[in-house]
């Protein structure tokens, strides 16, 4: 039996003895996957699918680079504060949440007046409203989910949403300020 439970946790280390990377973000307009190169033919099949749009899209193939890194344009996370992704390949599968470009960025991405100051991290379900008032709830934020914000003040933070031009507003106790 011992000899059993010593093989069991030999083959475990083993296992876990390799570990592959995947990573998401903003390249200008693009997004870049970054996929651990060392493991290319661990990758042989990768498909990827948009959780969080608001219309299904099936998964798409995506085709790293020998540096494992695959830019594709996707115009419907401009529109959206995050993105949630599904990567799925031979022996992968995980998820990814796509940020909101850095403040800098951001504000010239879309032209804003005033720049963007900041950024929060939203720690549980949040809902966005459109002002102070709270009587209008226009989108929701998921726990994790960062921010950019025009400003704070004692009770709210003033964030960016792509598909708004002026700041909408989410309690400044569900979230914590991270720039």
């Amino acid at each position: 039996m011992l000899f059993v439970l010593c093989a069991f946790a030999v083959s475990l280390l083993g296992c876990g003895g390799t570990s592959h990377t995947a990573s998401i973000g903003w390249s200008g307009e693009k997004v870049r996957l970054q996929l651990d190169p060392s493991a290319s033919s661990f990758f042989s099949k990768p498909a990827l699918t948009c959780v969080s749009c608001q219309t299904p899209i099936p998964p798409f193939p995506i085709s790293p680079d020998a540096n494992g890194v695959v830019e594709f344009a996707f115009p419907q996370a401009r529109e959206q504060v995050t993105t949630r992704f599904h990567l799925e390949a031979d022996g992968l599968d995980t998820a990814f949440i796509l940020q909101p470009p850095a403040p800098e960025e951001a504000s010239r991405q879309y032209q804003l007046d005033p720049a963007l100051t900041g950024r929060v991290l939203v720690t549980f379900l949040t809902m966005v409203y459109r002002d102070t008032s709270m009587a209008d709830a226009v989108s929701t934020l998921e726990r994790e989910d960062e921010v950019n914000i025009f400003g704070e003040n004692d009770l709210y933070y003033f964030i960016h949403h792509p598909a708004y031009r002026e700041p909408l507003v989410i309690l400044k106790s569900h979230a914590i300020r991270i720039r």
